[in-house]
């Protein structure tokens, strides 16, 4: 664009080029407008920290497009004069200077909020992951638990039985098995008896 006007003439390839540049700006602006509030909208802090560089980017580059297309399609500044030539490319560099700016001013301020929302995420899922190691710890624990006293349970049993068993090969045929269980160790012992 530039370079087109300080030579004193946009050529056809140049108008297309730089509709074609505007189009795009345009559609991309409105790509970013239409999707912050889907992206952000379940977090209005965020979007109320991208406003003003939204806006701020969204002017700049709405400005510029608008001189484009001013500039292919009506100005008739263009001409002979080299000098006139010079202030007007300079003048539609700064601008375009200013639109990328104000685009990388943009980026730059979506940075910290994306840094915010994905550490906001990344907490969140730390805490759910430290609540199922917990639950699951608790769950580990009562099935420990309840292992060790039927394994109690169950020893305490044998135990009888094997001490009955050694009574009754030393030649003891008076010795009780004694079992309070309810269980199907409980009831063998009784049958025993």
């Amino acid at each position: 664009g530039a370079g087109a006007i300080s030579r004193g003439k946009i050529s056809v390839d140049d108008q297309i080029r730089l509709l074609g540049y505007t189009g795009s700006s345009t559609s991309l602006l409105r790509s970013v407008n239409n999707a912050l509030p889907i992206v952000f909208g379940a977090n209005p802090r965020a979007q109320e920290r991208l406003q003003v560089p939204l806006q701020q980017m969204t002017d700049a580059v709405q400005s510029f497009t608008q001189h484009i297309e001013q500039l292919v399609r009506t100005d008739t500044r263009l001409g002979t004069d080299p000098q006139a030539n010079r202030e007007l490319a300079a003048a539609f560099s700064d601008q375009a200077t200013g639109a990328i700016n104000q685009v990388m001013g943009f980026a730059a301020a979506i940075r910290p909020v994306l840094n915010d929302i994905l550490q906001q995420r990344a907490d969140g899922r730390r805490r759910e992951i430290w609540t199922q190691v917990i639950e699951n710890g608790v769950v580990l624990g009562v099935i420990f638990y309840l292992f060790i006293s039927f394994y109690r349970v169950v020893m305490a049993s044998v135990s009888g039985m094997d001490r009955f068993a050694r009574q009754l090969a030393e030649g003891d045929l008076t010795a009780l098995l004694t079992d309070s269980a309810q269980d199907e160790l409980g009831h063998a012992a009784t049958a025993f008896n």
